[in-house]
């Protein structure tokens, strides 16, 4: 059996790959950047767009209480009938 071919790297692949870090499990340690933007034509199309997402936003809270205050209601309605003897 022959040894493998070692192979060549173009300058660029190499700049990019070496120097990297590896820890003794040889896995790469390069940064990932879960990130993400948008680009609006005018200042009013991202502050309308601003605007819809915390009115969204806000819509999800207020909903969120609603539901935590009607349990909640519901749980002393129920304490409250059984105090009584119902």
């Amino acid at each position: 059996m022959s040894a493998p071919a070692k192979k060549t790297y173009r300058p660029e692949t190499r700049l990019v790959q070496s120097g990297t870090l590896r820890s003794p499990f040889g896995e790469t340690s390069e940064a990932m950047f879960l990130t993400q933007g948008y680009v609006y034509d005018t200042a009013a199309q991202a502050e309308a767009a601003e605007n819809l997402a915390r009115a969204q936003s806000a819509e999800f809270r207020e909903q969120a209480l609603q539901d935590k205050w009607a349990i909640e209601v519901e749980l002393l309605r129920t304490e409250l009938q059984a105090a009584r003897g119902r």
